[in-house]
């Protein structure tokens, strides 16, 4: 690991931490932890590949719920696919044998501006609250 950066925040009244954030970061600057405990504590995980480009994160929630992100690129590194799976609070983060997976491939449209084609998600999942 690189360097760890972090902040508490306290209340005035009785000094009691409000909020806490930590953030790990990789030798080369990209950030490969975070964590927040604001009452309940959430933690996210990052991974990159070879190319340094953000492959996946691990999202804990405070209900032991993990919500996992995995990104697929194409050859000239323009990100195609996103997965997206829900393990139920308590079992360990997993692509395979979630509950409440989503696959949300990128479908590409017309260029757009300058040369840059837009993007529409074919499935715009989002993680609820039960």
């Amino acid at each position: 690991m690189g360097e760890e950066t972090s902040a508490i925040y306290t209340r005035d009244s009785d000094a009691g931490a409000v909020l806490k954030d930590t953030a790990d970061y990789a030798v080369n600057g990209d950030i490969a932890d975070h964590s927040e405990t604001a009452g309940d504590t959430s933690s996210q995980s990052y991974t990159y590949d070879q190319l340094g480009r953000l492959a996946g994160s691990d999202d804990l929630g405070g209900d032991g719920s993990c919500l996992r992100h995995v990104y697929g690129y194409d050859g000239n590194s323009n990100r195609t696919s996103l997965t997206t799976s829900l393990s139920a609070p308590g079992a360990a983060c997993t692509d395979t044998g979630a509950t409440g997976l989503l696959d949300e491939r990128a479908v590409l449209t017309a260029t757009s501006h300058a040369g840059s084609p837009r993007v529409r998600p074919a499935l715009a999942g989002r993680r609820g609250s039960g």
